[in-house]
């Protein structure tokens, strides 16, 4: 959120030497003063005002001296300045000015605090020297004289509007007579004398036709730095496909969009190699709790651990995009790449044991087995209710379904055969033919046969 509305990113992470954990928190840019130098960040002060109840709950927590709690009266700041010495930061804390706490070495904590956009072709590095005050932009800042400019020409139109609806008026008599709140009355009446021209409206002014034209070419100039019409289903009917449409809307946002997601991957992996580094310094074994159960070692962690991380700019009909691709290749590519590389999904293995499982819970001889096996249990559960009678329906009701396990559902081939005749309805092969008995006669024979059953005579009865 950061990011793309303030185009800054402030954050800390600390590494606990207890439990091996690495905890994070993300500041609000607009709290945080930053002085860089030497391609670091040398100071830095997070400042942040804090509710009566706010600071005092932060005391008790932090453990700082109890005997503030007295002089906290109303809104109260507190100051975090962060000093780089070395490779290390030392902190202190400053509540309304006075120091709640030492400086202390704060060696476990990695500060990250930068601008993302900004505006470097604007000439600024030749003009002013002052590329700074430049740096750190929101996603629409590209815009902002754009979106100015059509909101002015909005607003223009909109008094236009409203002066047709309201004109305004001149009143030409000697005597003033209409007074502004009886003119907004619906149905207000006046008498003038007959020399009195009385009231006149004043015309609005006319809306050139020109001007519609004017807000189409603005809005085309707020597509060029911003997301176009397509990502929000806004389009006309000259486009040529929907599928047209979902490509150029991908493209429109994801062009917007990978600069400040590599911001984001870059604060990530930093914080990610930091943690791993403090972890294998420390020399602790790390429980890894997620879909897998395993133990991070030290051992495990190389000495130059590099962090590379990836996503993917996620936009409307996005999954519809990669599911349609991935039906075209799914000819020319096997499994595994359509999964990772085109769907980019993680486990390919993990998906194709859960797609086999299905197909083993949804095959007709399953729904069968479990039909039975609730018959059963359905039986046991009444008699032990004493209705003897149902549950022996139910028996017979389950051994009648169990009888029917070996022969083959209506419409299907034998269980032997059920396999190759999916295989050829998939491949749309054609049904065989039934072959001829060898039992029959050759057709020589049977039309002889049926030359002879034609002869005869008729006589008179």
């Amino acid at each position: 959120f950061f990011l793309l509305v303030l185009g800054w990113y402030a954050t800390i992470g600390y590494f606990d030497k207890d439990t091996g954990k690495y905890h994070s928190q993300i500041w609000n840019p607009y709290d945080v003063y930053p002085r860089f130098g030497d391609n670091r960040l040398p100071v830095c002060l997070h400042s942040y005002a804090l509710s009566e109840a706010e600071a005092k709950d932060k005391i008790l927590a932090n453990r700082y001296d109890e005997g503030m709690l007295g002089r906290i009266h109303g809104t109260v700041i507190f100051d975090d300045l962060y000093r780089l010495v070395g490779d290390s930061y030392y902190s202190i804390t400053l509540m309304n000015g006075q120091p709640v706490t030492p400086w202390e070495d704060r060696g476990d904590v990695k500060l990250l605090v930068a601008p993302v956009g900004g505006f470097s072709d604007k000439g600024s590095l030749l003009k002013s020297g002052d590329w700074r005050k430049y740096a750190g932009r929101s996603i629409y800042e590209a815009n902002a004289t754009v979106y100015e400019a059509f909101n002015k020409y909005k607003s223009m139109i909109s008094q236009i509007l409203r002066d047709s609806a309201q004109p305004i008026t001149m009143e030409k008599s000697a005597v003033q007579q209409a007074t502004p709140e009886q003119l907004r009355q619906r149905g207000a009446h006046f008498h003038y004398a007959q020399t009195d021209p009385g009231l006149e409206r004043v015309p609005p002014g006319v809306i050139p036709i020109e001007l519609q034209g004017n807000l189409m070419e603005i809005r085309r100039e707020m597509q060029k730095a911003s997301f176009t019409d397509a990502v929000f289903g806004m389009m006309d009917t000259q486009h040529p496909s929907g599928y047209s449409l979902s490509l150029m809307a991908t493209s429109s946002a994801n062009q917007i969009l990978y600069p400040y997601m590599n911001a984001k991957h870059f604060v990530i992996s930093e914080h990610d190699q930091f943690w791993l580094s403090s972890l294998k310094a420390s020399k602790r074994v790390f429980d890894v709790k997620g879909r897998l159960l395993e133990k991070l070692h030290p051992k495990d962690i190389p000495d130059d651990v590099a962090i590379t991380v990836e996503s993917d700019v996620a936009t409307p009909k996005d999954w519809m995009e990669k599911s349609t691709i991935a039906n075209q290749l799914k000819d020319h590519l096997d499994s595994n790449t359509i999964i990772t590389e085109i769907l980019k999904l993680p486990d390919p293995q993990e998906i194709k044991r859960a797609r086999k499982l299905d197909a083993i819970l949804l095959d007709p001889m399953t729904l069968m087995i479990e039909k039975i096996s609730a018959y059963e249990a359905h039986a046991e559960y009444l008699e032990r209710r004493g209705d003897v009678k149902q549950a022996a329906r139910f028996r017979q009701a389950a051994q009648a379904a169990e009888a029917q396990m070996g022969l083959p559902a209506p419409g299907q081939a034998a269980p032997m055969e059920q396999g190759r005749v999916e295989a050829q309805r998939k491949v749309g092969a054609p049904a065989e033919k039934v072959g001829v008995s060898p039992q029959v006669a050759p057709p020589g024979q049977v039309d002889a046969i049926r030359e002879s059953m034609g002869r005869g005579k008729t006589r008179a009865v």
